[in-house]
């Protein structure tokens, strides 16, 4: 019961954070990946591999677009929307990270969701003060999807590390590490030519 609470504190926090900001492109970087997004949406896949930018962020911004047909004035807040949806996934990932602390540190199921234990709405209140004023849904960065690809690398380290784990977990540890080399790789090669 307690879980369901801080999902909807989060829900309604960040929601309320996308609406005040559905018209803003808040920063020079926003307008940089909406440029890649529109330009990938015309067919130009390249201009989303270069030396300074993601390619993650303006990929999934110009699926979307192209998906759905987003005009020239509905920019701004299907940016937000994405922001929000990438937020809630971020919190997902954290929570899971959560659990997986608790569960490795032998404390009961349930324990910390029946208010018997103090990390998790601490966990939640440090979430949403690091992330509300930083790199919130009003900031147009891929600041957040990053985090929930290092939120998950963690939480399977953490695993790693003490011995809970399986052949899957080392797979998709490898894969990640893979892919993420494989990035920077290529932004290495795209620096020097």
């Amino acid at each position: 019961m307690q879980r369901n609470k801080f999902w909807l504190i989060v829900i309604i926090l960040y929601g309320f954070q996308a609406y005040c900001y559905r018209n803003v492109i808040h920063t020079i970087d926003g307008i940089a990946y909406l440029d890649m997004a529109y330009q990938f949406g015309k067919g130009h896949y390249l201009e989303l591999i270069n030396s300074c930018w993601c390619p993650l962020y303006p990929l999934i911004l110009g699926l979307v677009f192209k998906i759905f047909n987003v005009g020239v004035f509905d920019v701004g807040l299907v940016l937000k929307v994405i922001n929000f949806l990438i937020i809630i996934i971020l919190f997902g990932a954290y929570q899971k990270l959560i659990d997986t602390i608790l569960a490795v540190n032998k404390e009961p199921a349930n324990d910390h969701f029946n208010g018997n234990n103090n990390l998790l709405p601490l966990a939640v209140l440090l979430f949403i003060l690091i992330n509300y004023p930083l790199s919130g849904v009003n900031f147009d960065t891929p600041d957040n999807l990053m985090f929930i690809f290092l939120v998950f690398i963690i939480n399977l380290l953490y695993k790693i590390k003490n011995g809970k784990t399986d052949s899957k977990t080392f797979i998709l540890t490898g894969r990640l590490i893979l892919y993420f080399q494989h990035l920077r790789i290529k932004l290495l090669l795209n620096m020097t030519i």
